[in-house]
């Protein structure tokens, strides 16, 4: 390695940081008070959508950057960004992700999940998802329009 440095402790930033992200994980296990604040509804709702939120922040910040971009001032785009961020992670979260989450759990309790293959046919197959799910409908996706087992 001689006087290079390693790439993963880029001159020791990410050492820091690494060591920091430790101290608050430690911290949230020992700290009632913070244990308590992550028990609230904010955190929750945003742990709720996280997965979501990171799947569609980029498609939405370019988005607002190639249309507003020295536009409008940089605060107006940030709170519009987290406005819009934040809704299409939730609609991204009740609309695919949670649906997709159960059947997983559907699938994998009844055993239907060990070789089983779904393969989706036709175009109306994510229109009919959608609408099962806004409607609130627990109907499995391998029983949709569209799906076949093989």
């Amino acid at each position: 390695y001689g006087t290079e440095r390693h790439p993963v402790f880029h001159h020791g930033k990410d050492l820091l940081t690494s060591l920091g992200a430790c101290g608050l994980i430690l911290s949230c296990m020992y700290s009632d008070a913070l244990r308590r604040a992550l028990h609230g509804v904010v955190p929750q709702y945003l742990g709720r959508v996280s997965f979501s939120l990171y799947l569609v922040h980029g498609t939405v910040l370019f988005a607002l950057l190639d249309s507003l971009y020295g536009r409008v001032p940089m605060a107006v785009l940030g709170a519009v960004y987290a406005v819009l961020a934040l809704a299409s992670a939730h609609g991204f979260c009740v609309a695919v992700e949670e649906p997709a989450a159960r059947l997983g759990r559907r699938l994998a309790s009844t055993g239907a999940g060990k070789g089983t293959v779904l393969t989706v046919r036709g175009p109306d197959v994510a229109s009919h998802l959608l609408q099962s799910a806004a409607a609130g409908g627990d109907e499995p996706f391998a029983r949709c329009h569209g799906f076949e087992r093989k």
